[in-house]
């Protein structure tokens, strides 16, 4: 089978900067939802509508299994959905992808659990786990899968661990996206102000979530081709 135009799903803009090469070219094209599942799911329809063939929700997320440690990557067998159904990622690309990972990439294949929120403490994932048994969370896959099942098109899921199962989410820091996916430095800044204890929270997320984005670069460059589906 020849090489397929293949959309990506990023929930922000420095997750896109991890893939391979050009981001966006006629082979790839990229779409960053801004940590919005509503926009996500718009990104995948464009996406479908734009031509492409193949969907792939790839970024960051927050580690739902006690085993996961920061930086982590997992690569999805099956997304479930917030109303408990399940879309299967294409088993061959995936395997595919996998094979070509050096031993040493530390890849966990298992579920990731679609959220319409952020997941912010220790207490919800570990909810999300016990009934679930997915192992990550974002706030994208869920609805790429959607529209992917939908469209019948293969679809993958990498996800990179930025926030382990025991961590929360500092208050500063949620809903601190813009609408282009960067970060708006002036919203945490001000939310310090109001939780002054949110500071080595925030420098640990920004170190986890480095080590995240360094897994992904890592990943990228390793599979090369096989990001595409092929």
């Amino acid at each position: 089978m020849s090489i397929v135009t293949l959309g990506v799903v990023t929930g922000i803009q420095r997750e896109s900067q991890c893939l391979p090469g050009d981001p966006d070219t006629k082979d790839v094209m990229v779409r960053c939802a801004a940590a919005r599942p509503d926009r996500a799911e718009r990104c995948a329809t464009g996406l479908l509508q734009a031509g492409c063939d193949a969907l792939m929700s790839f970024g960051i997320g927050g580690g739902l299994s006690p085993e996961l440690s920061a930086g982590q990557v997992v690569v999805a067998d099956r997304v479930i959905l917030p109303d408990g159904r399940a879309v299967m990622t294409d088993e061959g690309w995936r395997d595919r992808l996998l094979a070509a990972l050096p031993p040493n990439a530390n890849i966990v294949v298992g579920p990731v659990f679609g959220s319409e929120t952020i997941v912010t403490d220790p207490e919800t994932k570990q909810k999300i786990y016990r009934e679930t048994g997915a192992v990550a969370v974002d706030m994208e896959s869920h609805r790429v899968a959607d529209i992917a099942a939908a469209g019948d098109v293969p679809f993958l899921v990498i996800r990179a661990v930025s926030d382990t199962s025991v961590q929360g989410i500092p208050k500063s820091a949620i809903g601190a996206i813009n609408e282009n996916g960067t970060p708006r430095y002036g919203k945490v800044i001000s939310g310090l102000f109001r939780w002054p204890g949110d500071l080595p929270k925030l420098i640990r997320l920004s170190k986890d979530t480095e080590r995240a984005l360094a897994s992904l670069r890592r990943v990228s460059l390793a599979a090369g081709a096989l990001f595409h589906f092929t």
